[in-house]
């Protein structure tokens, strides 16, 4: 019987190295995240605060 594929769902990838990839991710994430933080406070010339809790 041919059928058509209309759709998939539910694709899942693992590596061997998972986590220590997930580490390098949220890193390179939280330097973003910094970074726009202080274009934001250079375009409203302000100073970006002190660091909070992670």
């Amino acid at each position: 019987m041919a059928t058509k594929i209309n759709s998939i769902g539910s694709i899942r990838y693992n590596h061997s190295k998972a986590c220590s990839l997930q580490r390098v991710v949220n890193l390179l994430a939280l330097s973003d995240a910094k970074r726009t933080a202080e274009k934001m406070c250079e375009q409203m010339k302000v100073g970006l605060g002190p660091k909070g809790f992670l």
